[in-house]
């Protein structure tokens, strides 16, 4: 078995060592970061099923072991039922972590919950319900070391989006943003009424205000880095109509590349495949080397990646998958 998927092709020299030295069964390695760098974990898309629980344990346990800085979950917490004891026990694990954990709803805990076999629930009370739980307390993440985030709630013009924050570390800035999968919400569907689809139209427009005062603040303060982390994978230039949802984010994204002269990393979850990779292609058709996809592991694949940045420069220092063949049933 080997760690590394297609996507490996495109990784810088660096990136590959870490990818390569972490494809044993071996538990993560020790903190060991140079000075200036920090290292966060990442992970979503799981469990969906009783099959996949034992391993989702696995990795709690071994992101406790490897303690990085904090963890970005990408979302899809479930792949059943959007019962209330659901979200709350998932809350509580996620809660429970010895790191910080910042969390970005996914559609699989409200967008989709209309399905019967989620339990034919409305999206937006889902929705309403998730930030409640998960962000009873805006401007902290969850996680026993909780830290403080800026929270776009603060802003009386998006009030709602609690979810939406940000933090700086160093020269480095981070911000999430609520864009999910199932093409960011916009998928039709028995029932669907214009409060959705007013609500998934505001969502956007406040994520792209988000997005544009990250880049903002960063160009302002000459940060050397923007990471931005959210569930739906944005698909990046596919002309097949599949990503529609997403494509006011991809063009407001590309317009902010030769703005911002800094390293640009985009983290999401969604379609289950880890890959790192450069796949934005600047006017002249040229590969955007300065902007690095993450995305990482989900069902059935239940598995995390550790990310080093120096946050100093703001460059990628190592990018480690932990899905290993002891976390794996097949």
């Amino acid at each position: 078995m080997t760690c590394l998927t297609s996507g490996a092709r495109f990784w810088r020299p660096a990136l590959l060592l870490g990818a390569l030295l972490a494809c044993d069964t071996a538990p993560p390695p020790p903190v060991t970061q140079s000075p200036g760098s920090l290292r966060f974990g990442v992970f979503g898309d799981g469990p969906y099923n009783t099959d996949e629980a034992e391993r989702y344990r696995q990795v709690l346990g071994e992101i406790n072991s490897a303690q990085p800085d904090w963890l970005i979950h990408v979302g899809d917490l479930i792949g059943a039922r959007c019962s209330d004891e659901v979200l709350r026990a998932r809350h509580t694990e996620l809660a429970g972590l010895q790191t910080a954990v910042v969390y970005i709803p996914g559609d699989n805990e409200w967008t989709d919950c209309y399905r019967e076999s989620r339990g034919g629930y409305q999206p937006l009370e889902r929705l309403q319900a998730l930030r409640t739980l998960f962000f009873a307390t805006p401007g902290q993440t969850l996680g026993t070391t909780p830290f403080g985030v800026t929270t776009q709630a603060s802003d009386s013009l998006f009030s709602e989006f609690v979810e939406h924050v940000s933090w700086r570390r160093g020269r480095v800035l981070f911000a999430t943003l609520h864009l999910v999968g199932s093409d960011n919400g916009t998928e039709k569907y028995k029932g669907r009424t214009a409060a959705d689809d007013s609500a998934a139209t505001r969502r956007v427009d406040a994520a792209l205000a988000w997005m544009t005062r990250a880049f903002a603040e960063a160009t302002r303060d000459s940060l050397r880095a923007v990471v931005l982390a959210i569930h739906g994978d944005p698909g990046f230039g596919q002309r097949d109509g599949s990503r529609r949802g997403y494509a006011s984010f991809v063009a407001t994204l590309q317009a902010a590349v030769p703005r911002f002269g800094g390293e640009i990393v985009v983290i999401h979850g969604d379609t289950h495949e880890f890959r790192v990779d450069h796949p934005m292609r600047g006017p002249d058709g040229a590969t955007v080397e300065r902007l690095t996809r993450i995305e990482t592991y989900g069902s059935p694949d239940i598995g995390w990646v550790m990310v080093d940045i120096d946050t100093t420069t703001g460059a990628l220092v190592k990018v480690t998958p932990r899905e290993t063949s002891r976390l794996r049933l097949h």
